[in-house]
């Protein structure tokens, strides 16, 4: 009886674990919210680092230019070989 006990208990509390956890994508905005041409600014959602909750962001088109640069350079210059830089 215990042991019956025990496994209907468990596989509910699995059943319940799984039926909980929430799989959350970042909101695709339309092209016409993403993009402002009167004031020359590109937005889109961001989930901020240790948060769940989505920001809507908007940065000029100059420095979404530079943010991708830098993060191509970063990337290059991690996956190369041989030693690497090391800032500080």
């Amino acid at each position: 009886m215990r042991r019956a006990l025990f496994t209907v208990g468990s596989v509910l509390l699995m059943v319940g674990c799984a039926g909980t956890a929430k799989q959350t994508r970042p909101t695709t905005l339309a092209k016409d919210d993403r993009a402002h041409p009167e004031r020359g600014l590109i937005c889109e959602m961001e989930q901020p680092t240790g948060s769940h909750i989505l920001r809507r962001v908007c940065r000029e088109p100059e420095t979404v230019q530079v943010q991708r640069e830098t993060a191509q350079s970063n990337v290059r210059e991690l996956t190369r070989p041989g030693p690497h830089k090391v800032d500080g």
